[in-house]
């Protein structure tokens, strides 16, 4: 079993990767967690031990379960990261069809031009 330490390691580790992962800055995670960037930012660096509303609130701010940031080794088919990695391939198919959408409306404008 971990220590104490390894925990809050463990935990502000998985927060910052968690929110780089999402596109977050630590002030939008803040913002969106309604807790202070300072806070963000202690987490992040292990200085501080987080009590379990700020955990609560940090976690709906992810839309995860708490214990997902306490996870030492995620596995990689982790249920998570599996859902984290099909959202963001669904924006990006939804992005590309958006992008060839706009293709398509640009070369039929410059054919009813002709």
């Amino acid at each position: 079993m971990a220590d104490s330490e390894d925990c809050r390691e463990i935990q502000s580790r998985n927060l910052k990767k968690l929110r780089k992962i999402r596109g977050l800055s630590q002030e939008k995670l803040a913002e969106d967690a309604g807790i202070s960037v300072y806070m963000v930012r202690e987490i992040e660096n292990c200085r501080c031990w987080v009590s379990d509303k700020t955990l609560m609130k940090l976690a709906k701010a992810f839309n995860i379960e708490i214990y997902r940031l306490f996870l030492s080794k995620p596995e990689q088919d982790d249920e998570f990261f599996l859902c984290l990695t099909s959202d963001y391939v669904n924006i990006l198919k939804k992005f590309m069809d958006d992008i060839d959408k706009g293709y398509k409306q640009a070369l039929k404008s410059l054919e009813d031009e002709k």
